[in-house]
């Protein structure tokens, strides 16, 4: 007979890689790669991390629309002061020349007059022209506040209109793990059911050989004697399976001998 075959012995490192390939392998499958003219996705994996990437590349109408985007929200700053600012110098630019005529007109009327520099009619016809001018001005400087705060809304519409025009290309969802299997653990199931069949079919082998050891010892001795040496023998097969060419019938053979 030969030796009792060994167990097999589970791997938990070989366990712990196969597991962290089907994490990843699931991972991948995440979304189904695609590729068209709206764009593409695709998934790649870090093999030192680990970590799972999904990349994205827009179409080439798609990717204008965002450029655009991006330039328009590169402007904004939610602070309306700047375009206030520029809106006003602007305005002033042409509305100045006109205001200091307006003062030269009626400093040169007051004179022509007669209305000495300084007098009460002179102040008062000119505080007059001031203070509707001052009102221009207030009137200018509400305006440019408001061009401001619109200039920033309008960028954030212009953002919003290019951003509408961008179009993701149809990313599939994929069902994770499907058609993945742990290769190790069928690996170790096999060794096992397979050591399971060597050890069933090596101690039915044993038995039956015991079994004609004992009847055999009994027939020769014969008698009362000779059963219950059969019996012993046949009680003590637990032992016998760990060496049955040398231990079990070295105890048959002396004890023949013992009789004889």
């Amino acid at each position: 007979m030969g030796s009792t075959p060994s167990a097999p012995k589970y791997n938990q490192s070989a366990d712990i890689a196969e597991q962290n390939r089907l994490n990843q392998a699931a991972g991948l499958q995440q979304y189904a790669n695609v590729n068209g003219p709206l764009g593409s996705y695709s998934t790649s994996i870090d093999p030192a991390t680990g970590q799972i990437t999904v990349n994205k590349q827009l179409g080439a109408s798609s990717q204008a629309a965002q450029n655009a985007q991006l330039a328009a929200l590169s402007n904004y700053s939610g602070d309306p002061t700047e375009a206030a600012n520029a809106y006003y110098n602007a305005q002033m630019a042409y509305l100045q020349p006109q205001l200091n005529r307006q003062v030269e007109r009626a400093e040169s009327s007051l004179t022509n007059r007669g209305l000495p520099l300084g007098s009460n009619a002179w102040n008062s016809a000119m505080g007059d022209i001031y203070d509707a001018q001052n009102r221009t001005l207030t009137a200018l400087s509400n305006e440019a506040l408001a061009n401001g705060q619109q200039y920033q809304t309008n960028i954030l519409n212009q953002a919003a209109l290019a951003g509408g025009q961008v179009i993701d290309p149809a990313m599939v969802a994929g069902q994770a793990g499907a058609g993945l299997e742990n290769t190790y653990d069928k690996l170790y199931q096999n060794q096992v059911d397979q050591y399971k069949t060597k050890m069933a079919k090596q101690n039915s082998l044993t038995s039956g050989l015991l079994g004609a050891v004992g009847t055999i010892g009994g027939a020769v001795l014969g008698g009362p004697i000779g059963a219950a040496i059969g019996g012993s023998l046949l009680g003590s097969a637990s032992k016998a399976v760990t060496d049955v060419n040398g231990n079990y019938m070295g105890q048959v053979g002396g004890y023949g001998t013992y009789q004889g």
